[in-house]
């Protein structure tokens, strides 16, 4: 089971970070419809951390048009909108922030040079993104809530599915109250128990 910690990024943004064999984990299940959710739940702060490959989003793993580069901003901002999770009424969840990112696998951190302006919505891409090449290229995307009543988050839904047709099955990784669980999320079962 994998352990993750949380790291505070200024005062407006949190997301989680995986351990390094975690990581090493990842790099290694690059695997076409199969994607991973981090979630854990901190006094009243609900994280998320998805992780897919580009393909289940946007059909290609690297930038060679204009036309990919506008599909790849127009599927980012998809994912951060408030509807892609769904979680119980009674927990009074709000999200507070929203990221999507995408990378190449073999680039580090400070290549991930994607920033998504919430307000003015102007996209600045890393050039290394428009290489033609065989690297595998993922999609990353952090979300944080607020909630009222955490203890009441028993379950999670989402609409990925239904939004991007190639993705299959997301793998949930928790860290709750209750410990750490896990579960599948899919395109059958788009809910999953806490």
């Amino acid at each position: 089971m994998r352990v993750f910690s949380f790291i505070l990024l200024g005062s407006l943004s949190t997301a989680l970070a995986t351990t390094a064999q975690a990581e090493i984990r990842h790099h290694e299940a690059h695997v076409h419809g199969h994607g991973e959710l981090n979630l854990a739940i901190d006094n009243q702060t609900l994280y998320l951390e998805l992780s897919v490959p580009a393909h289940d989003i946007v059909g290609f793993e690297s930038i060679k048009t204009d036309q990919q580069q506008a599909t790849l901003d127009d599927a980012l901002k998809q994912l951060e909108t408030p509807g892609l999770w769904t979680l119980p009424e009674a927990a009074a969840c709000g999200m507070v922030s929203a990221r999507a990112i995408a990378g190449h696998e073999q680039h580090d951190h400070e290549k991930h040079n994607h920033s998504h302006d919430h307000d003015a919505h102007e996209h600045n891409h890393d050039h290394d993104a428009h290489q033609q090449n065989g690297n595998h290229m993922d999609i990353s995307a952090t979300y944080i809530y607020q909630c009222t009543h955490p203890k009441a988050i028993n379950q999670l839904g989402t609409t990925l599915f239904d939004q991007f047709e190639r993705s299959e099955t997301i793998k949930v990784q928790a860290l709750t109250d209750q410990g750490q669980q896990s579960g599948t999320l899919s395109r059958k079962q788009p809910k999953v128990s806490l």
